[in-house]
């Protein structure tokens, strides 16, 4: 199958999926408070699984402590004290280029 149509059939479904929960929610349909805090909780696993992976693996290997781990520390700590997205990535962004051009 060629790769363009696998990216513009992969849209159309992606866009179908929410425009059905957006139909499914729409009107006097109410959603639940707990299903509410589960959605709360997915973007911050899902950041959470994506920054231990770039962590801990490169290529397949382990990766040796460096900037990228105390950048994320950097990043962890303004995200505790302001606890705001772009602070925090525009931060740990910022200590990861210093840390990478000092070492």
């Amino acid at each position: 199958m060629n790769p363009a149509f696998q990216v513009l059939l992969a849209g159309a479904g992606t866009y179908l999926i929410r425009l059905s929960a957006i139909a499914l929610m729409s009107g006097s349909a109410q959603v639940p408070e707990r299903v509410e805090r589960i959605l709360q909780m997915i973007a911050p696993a899902v950041l959470a699984a994506v920054l231990a992976h770039t962590l801990m693996v490169n290529d397949g290997a382990l990766r040796p402590p460096g900037a990228w781990h105390a950048a994320i520390l950097v990043a962890l700590g303004v995200a505790l004290i302001w606890r705001q997205a772009g602070l925090t990535m525009g931060l740990g962004l910022l200590a990861l280029w210093i840390l990478r051009w000092l070492f």
